[in-house]
């Protein structure tokens, strides 16, 4: 595994400033929308914190978007329930995007999204990363 730092920045931390400067909004405005501190939106605008979804989520619809519609990917409902039943998921780990991250993988290996064999695979995997 290589122990390289990506510099590309998340998929969500452009589209969120892009759409708070569309709305000529503040960072402390869209902020106090969402109940976080201004500093927080900022490390989330620069790439520099992986947030919980239902956090992107607040802040996409504090911006008036879907958060769903605004990802490079679209996961399904189930895919959702599945992430808000994990225990990690719970808790408040950010264990959320590496969940996201081993989809595209699956898919590629021919899992389909809708079927338990995936579930149980990304399961597997995740559980396979807490033992590590």
């Amino acid at each position: 595994m290589s122990s390289q730092v990506s510099t590309t920045p998340p998929w969500w931390a452009e589209k969120i400033r892009l759409l708070r400067q569309s709305l000529r909004l503040t960072q402390t405005e869209v902020a106090a929308r969402v109940g976080i501190p201004r500093d927080y939106l900022s490390k989330l605008e620069n790439g520099r914190h992986i947030p919980r979804i239902d956090t992107l989520e607040k802040i996409f619809s504090a911006l008036g978007h879907n958060m769903a519609a605004a990802a490079p990917w679209t996961p399904s409902e189930k895919a959702i329930a599945w992430v808000k039943r994990n225990p990690w998921y719970q808790k408040g780990t950010d264990k959320t995007f590496v969940a996201f991250g081993f989809h595209e993988r699956l898919i590629a290996q021919g899992f389909d999204p809708e079927s338990d064999e995936y579930y149980q695979e990304l399961d597997r995997r995740l559980e396979e990363l807490e033992n590590d």
